[in-house]
């Protein structure tokens, strides 16, 4: 929970400044309790399922979380997946901005 409370602010100044996708990355972050490099390479239809299965980098540990069951973070990952369809991007991979690379879209 403190890590949401302290990446409120981060996720509020991202969507005021238009970086949605920075919030969204933060959100899902903090809900999760995942590092960018445990995301990175998640298969673009991984919010498409109630369930989401992956192991932690740090720990490899595995992970099987309902995080469909998350209020805030279901609505930042509709909101990705319908910027995303609107700006006609595609991507084989989920992460936060639609480019290769660091920084792509859910």
């Amino acid at each position: 929970m403190v890590a949401r409370a302290r990446s409120a602010p981060v996720v509020e100044l991202a969507d005021a400044e238009g970086e949605t996708s920075i919030g969204d990355a933060m959100v899902m972050m903090s809900w999760l309790g995942v590092r960018r490099q445990d995301w990175l390479g998640w298969p673009a239809d991984f919010f498409d399922r109630d369930l989401i299965a992956f192991s932690q980098e740090k720990t490899d540990l595995p992970n099987v979380l309902p995080w469909s069951i998350v209020p805030e973070l279901v609505e930042r990952v509709a909101a990705a997946k319908k910027r995303r369809a609107d700006s006609a991007v595609s991507a084989r991979t989920s992460s936060m901005t639609g480019k290769d690379g660091p920084g792509r879209t859910l």
